[in-house]
């Protein structure tokens, strides 16, 4: 569940990383980084512009 909030909050706001990982429970921007790389071997920022980049060509 987690993994599918951070991915449409990244992909569909402008919200920042501390904004996002305080809105899914995680302590600190670090800590939600690590988890969201461990989930997807990508890190929040790389995906969000791969979306954005998605969007733009769709």
């Amino acid at each position: 569940v987690r993994l599918e909030r951070a991915r449409d909050l990244l992909a569909s706001t402008t919200m920042n990383l501390s904004q996002i990982a305080d809105s899914l429970g995680y302590a600190d921007a670090a800590n939600f980084t690590r988890a969201f790389k461990r989930w997807t071997g990508l890190s929040p920022s790389h995906f969000r512009n791969r979306e954005l980049q998605t969007a733009e060509t769709a």
